[in-house]
């Protein structure tokens, strides 16, 4: 004999309740949504409206063109009626609108918004946060509250280092999981160091380190017999 449990378990779940367990594990900053809005307790057809979304689609050119209504549903069905089966039934598409979003660059950290000082503009310090993406609901409050400390205070010093990547101030030694170096970012109207120079310095170095290394003398029979310094 089962246990309760299991045999709670074992019995089919009614529609309303497939439809409530779909709505409970929708996520917030992940996947699909479906956010009602208006008020429901009122007649009407405006006050029972529902935003879905989102196809979550890049493009590096094709940036200010309007919305394709037919587009957005034929992708957008299947996945929304997961959340709520019949939707499509229940309701009909009114419009559809679309925006664009600041991403910045991926690092060994992941995603991260950019929170910074970039430079004085017409007499005026400019301060940026943007580049939140979709976890903006957890990085909006925290970081904004930081920012106006730096703001206030003038010290950049409030912002965490790994968010202030429009500047030179960041180590540029750190690495990402594979190995390769980040790509650096300058602050605008900074140049970089002359490759020049670099070179040179480069090469003053390696002189100077096999200057300082020791030497092995190998026999005849390739044994290390002897170690000296110059």
């Amino acid at each position: 004999q089962p246990p309760p449990a299991a045999a709670a378990e074992a019995a089919a779940a009614s529609p309303e309740e497939e439809e409530e367990e779909a709505l409970v594990n929708m996520g917030l900053i992940c996947g699909r949504y479906l956010v009602p809005i208006g008020d429901v307790k009122k007649v009407g057809r405006e006050n029972h409206r529902v935003i879905g979304g989102a196809t979550f689609e890049t493009s590096k050119h094709v940036v200010f063109t309007p919305p394709d209504v037919g587009h957005a549903v034929s992708v957008l069905e299947p996945i929304l009626e997961e959340l709520h089966p019949n939707l499509f039934q229940t309701y009909e598409v009114v419009r559809s609108i679309a925006g664009v979003r600041a991403l910045p660059k991926r690092n060994n950290l992941g995603s991260l918004p950019l929170a910074d000082r970039i430079g004085d503009i017409n007499g005026t310090r400019l301060w940026v946060l943007t580049g939140l993406g979709s976890r903006g609901l957890l990085y909006h409050s925290w970081l904004s509250d930081k920012l106006a400390h730096a703001m206030l205070l003038d010290d950049l010093e409030s912002i965490p280092v790994e968010v202030r990547r429009l500047r030179t101030d960041v180590p540029e030694d750190t690495t990402t999981d594979s190995g390769n170096p980040q790509d650096k970012e300058i602050d605008i109207g900074q140049a970089p160091s002359k490759p020049k120079n670099r070179a040179m310095k480069t090469e003053r170095q390696q002189r100077r380190q096999q200057q300082e290394e020791p030497q092995v003398r190998i026999d005849d029979e390739n044994e290390q017999v002897e170690e000296f310094g110059q």
